[in-house]
């Protein structure tokens, strides 16, 4: 990876917030438009990764609320489906536990607690062996999940099944600090 990128763990692109800067309104297709080269500097960048190592891949995709990390894993993977591959997404926020706050800091013995720890880690190992996963759904009208606080779905409880896939997001606040997955995860990206 780093030799893709001519030594230097990341890439910069030209700076285009001077053109945005004199819009007053910036639309929908403004925003498109402003990130169609990095979505096909990413998307070329997967490929490459999936030449080299195969599938499937993990791809970790982190910002900040209302960055638009879905909006881009959706592009990507109608672009990624259009070439045959086929594509799942994992979202970081269905592992949060009832009552816990989701911005808490993933190097904190705290965060074990705020997440289904246990069952997040054993989630992103079977999909990566090509496994089909049941987690936890996250309701964050009423603040609970699926599960008890045990990682057990609760009586009633409705988790999300997910088919193994050749294309892997995750996508989050911080899915790439947790040092006990960081090793399955092949591309970090942060929006």
């Amino acid at each position: 990876m780093l030799a893709h990128f001519g030594g230097a763990p990341f890439r910069q692109f030209e700076q285009k917030q001077k053109q945005l800067e004199r819009c007053q309104d910036v639309g929908y297709k403004d925003f498109m438009a402003a990130n169609a080269e990095v979505d096909a500097f990413f998307i070329t960048s997967v490929k490459k990764l999936i030449a080299r190592g195969g599938t499937p891949i993990l791809l970790a995709i982190a910002g900040p609320t209302a960055a638009g990390k879905t909006e881009i894993v959706e592009r990507l993977q109608e672009d990624f489906e259009r070439g045959g591959q086929k594509v799942t997404t994992i979202e970081l926020d269905n592992f949060l536990t009832t009552a816990t706050n989701a911005r808490r800091r993933a190097s904190s013995p705290r965060a074990r607690r705020a997440l289904h720890f246990e069952l997040f880690k054993q989630s992103l190992a079977d999909i990566t062996q090509g496994k089909r996963i049941s987690i936890p759904r996250y309701d964050f009208v009423f603040a609970t999940s699926s599960h008890d606080n045990a990682g057990n779905l609760k009586p009633g409880g409705k988790p999300i099944e997910i088919e193994p896939a050749d294309i892997i997001f995750i996508e989050g606040n911080f899915p790439f600090l947790i040092q006990e997955v960081v090793h399955l995860i092949a591309s970090k990206w942060f929006t």
